[in-house]
């Protein structure tokens, strides 16, 4: 979409939101365009992931053309493992925020720190044997809320992030709880911590998606009967009043927290795991997450071509 195409579909958007639901969403028009500034932290609509690296692990996703870093290959380079890697933004398709924050946490470690932050995709692979085999240097994973590790030569150094799976659906769904998305569509998006779960623990139907933007805009048009997604991205989505229709919702479950994981002896890896964490102490996350949401309403409006299911 070239940029005299983007703001007109924003000037459209102005437009829409003041005739259909008055003045509350004039902000995500700002925060969409503060998206497009080099100073943001999260993974703004458009922007474009670190080239990502792929170790091989069972079940380990291929996100697209990617190189293996070479262990050590650079004191400036940092190798981030996590379990999912967005793959690059090719010209001329719709932009996309991911799912997760660990796009932006990574982010912010290059442009604070003054080194290059690369994620690596590691699969299902153990993150104590991953770090002790020398294929990254720090792991980003998150691990089920209350659990202590029992990681081996490993430290573990708290993000502050926490988030569960939710689920939206129609306000006039008949599922009302968790249990009846047995034989249900559920629509998830790639790299979604819940992805397999849904169909192993509830029974029910899960339809991948590129992004949090597709899987939404498959739920209003009809394709699923519920969407699944990082909760602390779902309550702000349905804060803004087009969302109202689609504001039902199951509680929370499966709450997790992000670390970072780092060898005990590399204190390069430690001291920049704690400055990263440093950076989004306090009201960080929350502002990154309604920034997320901001991005996905406004990516959801861009390509939504078909009227919403009745």
């Amino acid at each position: 979409m070239t940029a005299t195409t983007l703001v007109a579909a924003r000037r459209q958007f102005f437009h829409h939101q003041m005739v259909g639901f008055g003045a509350a969403l004039l902000s995500i028009l700002a925060l969409a365009s503060a998206s497009e500034t080099a100073e943001a932290a999260g993974p703004a609509a458009g922007s474009e992931p670190a080239a990502a690296s792929k170790v091989a692990g069972p079940g380990a996703p291929a996100p697209g053309e990617q190189h293996e870093a070479e262990p050590g290959a650079s004191q400036n380079l940092l190798r981030v493992g996590v379990h999912y890697a967005a793959p690059p933004h090719v010209p001329g398709a719709s932009s996309r925020t991911p799912e997760g924050v660990e796009t932006a946490l990574i982010d912010r470690i290059s442009q604070a720190q003054g080194i290059v932050a690369q994620p690596v995709v590691m699969g299902l692979t153990d993150v104590a044997e991953l770090l002790g085999q020398n294929t990254v240097d720090v792991v980003l994973t998150a691990l089920p809320k209350g659990k202590k590790t029992s990681w081996d030569s490993v430290r573990e150094v708290a993000t502050g992030y926490s988030f569960g799976a939710m689920a939206i659906m129609r306000s006039d769904t008949d599922i009302k709880n968790w249990q009846q998305l047995r034989g249900r569509t559920v629509c998830v998006a790639e790299g979604s911590w819940f992805a397999g779960m849904l169909t192993q623990q509830y029974g029910a139907v899960e339809i991948n998606y590129r992004a949090p933007a597709d899987s939404l805009i498959a739920l209003r048009v009809g394709e699923c009967d519920a969407a699944v997604h990082d909760s602390r991205l779902l309550e702000e989505v349905i804060k803004f009043p087009e969302w109202k229709k689609f504001s039902a919702r199951l509680p929370v479950v499966h709450e997790q927290r992000l670390v970072f994981a780092v060898p005990q002896d590399d204190g390069r890896a430690l001291e920049v795991a704690r400055q990263a964490a440093r950076h989004w102490r306090g009201a960080e996350f929350q502002k990154l997450a309604k920034k997320m949401a901001h991005n996905v309403a406004f990516e959801v409006y861009l390509d939504q071509d078909v009227p919403d299911c009745h």
